[in-house]
């Protein structure tokens, strides 16, 4: 039962569907038990054995999880007996090779493969005993009018000095919903807020409980505030999707989920006599929405009303989720008509002034191109969700759950970058207001998703077949030529040895032959020989000296030219190093200025990639005069937010009146320098050949895709 959307990722409620209840509660039981007393890099190590086809070695392991090679044999070690205990899977070693995983219980197997999945986007290198630690605190104080403090760190087993951490840590995130964690003497600690924020807050710590793994602190009073049997929920969010289908709104994944959980917690704030409070001006326009309608439908469903009587509040009040959680696509004639004129007009407005702001970026070849113009509809859509929360009840950007399908990492840094702009932009149109993680994620891939549609550069191959066996052989050559790479070639003619002594060099780019001859040294152009046509499509070198020159290397050459690469820098942390990198780049200009902006953006979405253990950060040509991409290794490594480490610092200062596709293929190339320490270590040792191997990898991976319409990167 998935639940899956446009870049939106709902982790699974019912995993083990395949398994007897109680199977799989023990089950559950055990995979608690392991991540417990182990660490993030246990999850990260099963996960990668799990989801690969290719044995791996434990220095490849190592490399993963930054830890030393003797360590993951210790960690093999110690999950192999785990695993072989509960007859789910067995990791085996193969001499030369590595390590690979062999099921022995398809159910078990399948189950854990996906539980594992699970926690890892659940936690997202987070510390699993902090988090869980934190959890139990938000439910804890959300469950009771007061909490002593002794009696939470005797249930946690912590000191005072370590419980004022886990609460300080559980405040950061209640203050992302307006809530605040109040002292009172001698009585404890206690939640304060206004009851819409509290209702919000609730639903999100309680939608983790009933995640695959649940949290491994039980605190019953929070669970019981909520539905009791699991298919009181099923049966709510079932006849909810079935009403929204009728009125033809779409929901979010993850706003569904949140509505029918919302309905559940209903009865108790009935209960406890809580009630949502409304300005007059914004009970009257939510009170004149279609969504109001559709909420009254919803909630006088049998279903919902068997656990709970709706008074008029509380229509009022899930319409305004159903206007936040909506999937507002307005390349739909249906979605248009069903908003109001003046929202339509208020996002479009919000975009324009926004874009105001960003045009004289580095990517302003980008937003002058006919392509993102076409896709104006897309981002007004981003943006008139990003109105509504902002007018009717800004939700949190902080949230339990990894709802974005780990897509940060799978997002250039340059097209982060551009979110991080645009965000900034409109924050500063709606008075710095947080905005939605997810909707970052969102902006960031829809950037990524029109830069990939943008074709570079190519020059068609007129290639000149030399027969040495016979022209049906040569003949044979060309059909299998034109069969697989045709679109990326002009021409291609067959000649006789001998004649290609009378024959204009000028008018090809390349020769090829069957057989191997001396003949290429009179050949002015690369000529290629003893090549097996039945396997041209799989011959690599046959792509490199062919067909990759046949792109425009201007992007790569002015990516030569501007690289450098430093050892031994050093700084405490990732905000001093941005501090230290302003004063030099900006040589005492607006140093201030701009360390606040670049702060401003981490806070945003942060600079850090946790693939490469790399740090991206970007500098606007303004203020640094000239275009560099500078490398920084450092001295010591910094140990980053969930003890992740940063190892380099990528200085990226980039034109803004650059061609549009040499953007796009620099673009590519900063993708793939995030997905590895790798990458970005190899620029140390050449950066001219990393930036080669770099260029024919982004390339030369459109390019093997042969059904493509076009060619683009």
């Amino acid at each position: 039962m998935a639940y899956e959307k446009r870049g939106v990722t709902l982790i699974r409620s019912h995993t083990f569907y395949s398994l007897p209840h109680a199977e799989s509660a023990r089950f559950c039981h055990i995979m608690l038990y392991m991540i417990k007393i182990e660490k993030n890099r246990h999850m990260i190590l099963l996960n990668c054995l799990l989801h690969t086809r290719i044995s791996m070695t434990s220095d490849q392991l190592a490399e993963m999880v930054h830890v030393s090679s003797r360590t993951i044999k210790n960690d093999i070690a110690e999950l192999n007996d785990r695993l072989l205990a509960e007859d789910i899977a067995e990791i085996v070693s193969e001499k030369a090779k590595g390590y690979h995983i062999v099921p022995r219980s398809v159910d078990r197997y399948i189950a854990f493969r996906t539980m594992i999945q699970n926690l890892i986007t659940f936690y997202a290198g987070r510390p699993v005993e902090t988090t869980n630690r934190m959890i139990f605190i938000i439910q804890k104080i959300l469950s009771n009018a007061y909490v002593r403090m002794d009696d939470l760190a005797e249930y946690l087993h912590l000191s005072k000095a370590s419980l004022v951490e886990d609460i300080m840590t559980a405040q950061n995130f209640l203050k992302s919903y307006a809530l605040h964690i109040r002292s009172i003497p001698g009585k404890g600690i206690r939640i304060e807020g206004n009851e819409y924020d509290i209702r919000q807050c609730m639903v999100e710590a309680n939608i983790m409980q009933y995640r695959d793994a649940r949290n491994i602190y039980d605190v019953p009073e929070f669970v019981d505030q909520f539905y009791q049997h699991r298919k009181d929920y099923e049966d709510i969010r079932h006849a909810m999707l079935e009403q929204l289908r009728k009125s033809k709104i779409s929901l979010t994944d993850i706003g569904t989920k949140r509505c029918a959980t919302y309905i559940t917690l209903l009865p108790h704030r009935h209960q406890q006599n809580k009630k949502v409070i409304f300005s007059s001006s914004i009970r009257k326009e939510l009170m004149a929405s279609e969504e109001y309608a559709v909420a009254k439908c919803i909630l006088h469903l049998p279903e919902v009303c068997r656990y709970v009587t709706i008074d008029e509040e509380d229509s009022i009040d899930f319409a305004r989720l159903l206007i936040l959680f909506r999937d507002f696509d307005l390349r739909n004639e249906q979605d248009v008509k069903s908003i109001k004129p003046l929202y339509l007009v208020e996002a479009g407005g919000l975009l324009e002034r926004s874009f105001h702001h960003v045009r004289a970026s580095m990517a302003q070849s980008f937003y002058a191109s006919p392509l993102f113009v076409k896709y104006r509809k897309d981002f007004v859509s981003l943006v008139l969700h990003i109105y509504l929360e902002n007018r009717f009840g800004h939700t949190a950007s902080s949230h339990l759950i990894t709802y974005a399908e780990a897509l940060p990492d799978r997002i250039s840094p340059i097209c982060m970058e551009m979110a991080r702009e645009f965000i900034d932009a409109i924050g500063t149109e709606l008075n710095e207001k947080e905005i939605d993680g997810a909707v970052i994620v969102s902006l960031g891939a829809l950037f990524q998703c029109i830069m990939r549609k943008i074709p570079y550069a190519y020059h068609p191959r007129r290639i000149a077949v030399v027969s040495t066996a016979g022209k049906v052989i040569a003949e044979q050559i060309r059909e299998s030529l034109l069969d697989h790479f045709g679109r990326y070639i002009s021409n291609i003619d067959i000649f006789e040895q001998y004649e290609m002594r009378k024959t204009s060099f000028s008018n090809y780019d390349a020769a090829i032959s069957t057989s191997f001859s001396h003949s290429d040294n009179y050949y002015p152009m690369p000529f290629i020989q003893d090549i097996d046509f039945d396997a041209i499509h799989q011959n690599e070198a046959l792509f490199h000296d062919l067909f990759l020159p046949g792109f425009v290397s201007r992007a790569l050459n002015h990516l030569k030219e501007i690289t450098h690469c430093y050892d031994d820098f050093q700084a405490e942390d990732l905000p001093s190093a941005i501090r230290i990198l302003a004063f030099r780049y900006c040589h005492f200009k607006k140093v201030k200025e701009v360390s606040a902006r670049m702060m401003r953006f981490e806070r945003i979405h942060s600079y850090f990639n946790a693939c490469s253990s790399t740090a991206f950060l970007f500098f606007t040509y303004e203020e640094v005069g000239q275009e560099t991409i500078d490398v920084y290794h450092l001295k010591s490594v910094i140990t980053h937010a969930n003890d992740t480490e940063l190892k380099y610092i990528m200085v990226i200062c980039l034109a803004g009146k650059m061609p549009v596709e040499d953007l796009c293929l620099i673009e590519r190339m900063m993708q793939l320098l995030q997905k590895s320490s790798e990458w970005v270590n190899d620029l140390f040792k050449s950066s001219d050949d990393a930036w080669d191997r770099a260029f024919e990898a982004v390339v030369g991976c459109k390019f093997r895709q042969k059904h493509s319409a076009r060619f683009l990167l």
